[in-house]
């Protein structure tokens, strides 16, 4: 079973050292393992992809799954802001994703964003996209979180602890198969 991708990426948008650094040493453990090989006008990412699977090709999730991958994906933009890679500096959707297989932890496979991406709109329609993969009581929930965050900001942490009660609920309900 092939365990990489290869990703073909402008040069120039890799001209960032520090980028370059953070994406070849391993250093964010947010972003899949990488190598880098490089051409004259592009360079090509060669991403290791053992134990995850990319999430635009997963299945249904339960409410309670759901909400654990986005209580993840909230994790994961925390760990590359500590290391200076902002949602305005790489692409967040279904294809970049790639969960752990017990969803324990997400993975980013890092594209560098084009310039003027809005990162709020962006985090909207990967939500809005994670609907397709789950129950309709998973829907309901993402559809509270994009209300939530449409509403005054939040810290992580704020956003993550409302993740973790709505798990709670969902298991104390009985719909944690739903």
């Amino acid at each position: 079973m092939k365990h990489t991708v290869t990703v073909s990426l402008k040069k120039e948008n890799l001209d960032a050292v520090f980028i370059r650094e953070i994406l070849l040493s391993g250093s964010c453990e947010a972003i899949l393992p990488m190598n880098l090989y490089r051409g004259k006008k592009y360079c090509f990412g060669v991403y290791h992809t053992e134990g995850f699977r990319c999430l635009g090709q997963c299945e249904s999730f339960t409410a309670e799954q759901i909400l654990q991958i986005a209580e993840a994906l909230f994790h994961m933009r925390e760990e590359c802001r500590d290391h200076l890679l902002f949602p305005t500096d790489y692409v967040l959707n279904l294809s970049t994703l790639y969960v752990r297989r017990d969803l324990s932890e997400l993975r980013l496979l890092f594209i560098p964003a084009r310039k003027g991406l809005n990162p709020r709109k962006t985090l909207q329609y990967l939500l809005q996209s994670m609907k397709a993969l789950t129950s309709p009581y998973g829907v309901e929930y993402l559809c509270a979180l994009q209300e939530l965050l449409q509403g005054a900001s939040m810290k992580p942490e704020q956003i993550a602890g409302r993740l973790q009660q709505w798990r709670g609920e969902i298991r104390n309900s009985g719909i944690c198969n739903m």
